[in-house]
């Protein structure tokens, strides 16, 4: 398809700008072709009562019309958008919309607030640009434009007027090039025709390019014991081949070179293929949800003189670990009841436990926490805040993959946010099993805002469904094939097991037939783990779980 006719831009640019910046956009824009079928929006600190002359300095750097955007004003192709003084602007389904600012509000964060926006609305296809400025202001939205597998570009502090932008930026570790403004031209270029919008035909693959994603990823598995076969595959493949056009390799095939002998750019790879999105209470009104629930259990637990067992899965670099931590430490001071917390949080990067186990943070991530919160749990050294020690004694962090790896057991609350959506819908299957498995009855799982429990919804009770927060109402064995969703047993077994197991032509269906062997497995067999040769487990018999107990 044509760009020039695509009612809608499938990749949009978000260029933040502060002091300096019209130099850095003049040499961005002189640079750039008029017709890439992108959109860009130039998000500025402006006074409120200064009359902008941008649009018109611009236009001779460009032929894209250049529009002062107005209140819902659509996004169109090879046109450039510029946030009026005294406004804050959002995007949302691909439509500018602007509020008046708010003088209250310091300090003001409008790139911020614009980037955060258009990772949530367009996803992959964003890309953000920080340029000259003071401040920090876009240093926090490009972590959600990498998040969401979008393009982050920041222009050397060399080349920039005034660096605070840039410097605070590339501090967060997560931008893609660090280059002077026409050289950021041609990467978005670069990175635009390597990464084809959703509705357009791909580039010509290479013969054999399908072969060489499934060696990267069984590569990736070999030597960092991670595997991604059971991710969505299109999600995979275009994080591959962004990583691949970062590097100016053009093939798979090229690229699946590289990472033999590189490995560092494997260990890159594997950051951005497990998708770490986190910050301190992420969805604030969620964890507001989830304190009455934590109260709940405080006091049982009080009662009953036992420990409180929690346990994050896909911990990343230890955000909602340490605000769970944060939480109940508070409603336990409220209450003035005290419990032993156990909190485990796992996760399969190695790279997110470490950062997760120093617990140190810049002050762009912990920007959103009340003062409160900083005073009590965290200490000021430098330029970064410390988790106190007492803190850091509630959480245990722990390599954990779980697709492969046994479910920890007995738990009274169990985080999993933002994986599932990830997954295929067999590794949803296999995840929420063992999930459920791991949660004692009446024990709380805490999802995603867009993850339910899919197939095992019967198995919950809603606490909000708005913010996914569930109740496992009963301790009922899971079907088999809920245990074992990528492969049936006698799939698994050699063919001398399988003697006398029934045809596939029987007339009896395969869920009754499986759910047969459900019943006579549990019945003759004592409580045990079946695990496969690489110590995958395939299935946890009933029974078993009392004797899984992590001290």
């Amino acid at each position: 398809m044509d760009a020039l006719q695509d009612p809608e831009p499938c990749h949009i640019v978000g260029i933040g700008a502060s002091a300096g910046g019209l130099e850095a956009l003049e040499k961005l824009f002189d640079n750039l072709d008029s017709n890439t079928g992108l959109a860009f929006i130039v998000v500025q600190h402006l006074s409120p009562d200064f009359k902008s002359h941008m649009d018109e300095l611009l236009a001779r750097r460009t032929n894209m019309p250049i529009q002062m955007v107005e209140n819902g004003m659509q996004t169109e192709p090879d046109n450039v958008y510029l946030i009026p003084p005294n406004k804050e602007m959002v995007i949302s389904g691909r439509k500018l919309l602007l509020t008046d600012r708010n003088a209250q509000k310091t300090p003001n964060h409008p790139i911020d607030q614009f980037l955060r926006s258009l990772a949530s609305d367009v996803g992959p296809y964003s890309i953000a640009v920080i340029l000259s400025g003071t401040g920090s202001d876009g240093s926090r939205g490009i972590r959600d434009i990498h998040d969401v597998g979008g393009l982050v570009l920041c222009q050397d502090e060399n080349s920039a007027s005034f660096d605070g932008m840039p410097i605070n930026a590339i501090a967060t570790g997560i931008v893609d090039k660090i280059l002077p403004p026409a050289q950021i031209a041609e990467a978005i270029m670069q990175h635009v025709r390597h990464i084809p919008a959703p509705d357009e035909d791909a580039p010509p693959e290479a013969a054999g390019d399908s072969d060489e994603l499934a060696s990267i990823l069984e590569l990736i598995r070999h030597r960092l014991n991670v595997d991604f076969k059971r991710y969505k595959l299109n999600t995979i493949e275009r994080r591959i081949t962004r990583r691949a056009t970062l590097s100016n390799i053009d093939s798979l095939n090229e690229y699946h070179q590289v990472l033999q002998n590189n490995n560092e750019e494997l260990n890159h790879l594997l950051s951005d293929l497990l998708i770490g999105v986190t910050r301190f209470f992420r969805d604030e009104e969620a964890f507001e949800c989830l304190q009455d629930e934590l109260s709940a259990l405080i006091k049982r637990k009080a009662e009953e003189k036992s420990p409180l067992r929690i346990w994050v899965a896909g911990c990343a670099t230890g955000e909602e670990a340490f605000s769970i931590a944060m939480l109940a430490d508070q409603e336990m001071q409220r209450l003035r009841l005290e419990v032993d917390l156990q909190i485990f949080a796992t996760d399969a990067s190695n790279d997110a436990l470490q950062k997760a186990g120093r617990g140190s943070y810049t002050q762009k991530e912990v920007y959103n926490l009340p003062d409160q919160y900083l005073g009590e749990y965290f200490n000021k050294e430098g330029d970064h805040y410390q988790i106190s020690k007492d803190l850091r004694n509630m959480v245990v962090f722990a390599p954990h993959n779980l697709l492969t790896d046994p479910p920890f057991t007995q738990m009274d609350l169990v985080t999993c946010r933002n994986l599932l959506i990830y997954l295929t819908p067999n590794a949803q299957k296999k995840v929420l099993s063992l999930l459920h498995f791991s949660l004692r009855r009446e024990g709380i799982l805490f999802l995603g805002p867009s993850e339910t429990p899919y197939d095992l919804i019967d198995e919950f009770e809603p606490v909000s469904k708005r913010w996914r927060i569930y109740r496992k109402h009963r301790d009922g064995q899971l079907p088999l094939t809920s245990r074992l969703p990528f492969q049936m047993p006698s799939q698994r077994l050699t063919a001398s097991t399988r003697t006398g197991l029934p045809h596939s032509n029987s007339p009896v269906s395969d869920r009754s037939r499986m759910g047969i062997y459900e019943n006579l497995l549990n019945l003759k067999m004592p409580p045990s783990i079946l695990v496969s040769n690489t110590y995958e487990t395939l299935h946890v018999f009933e029974g078993a779980e009392k004797f899984l107990r992590v001290a």
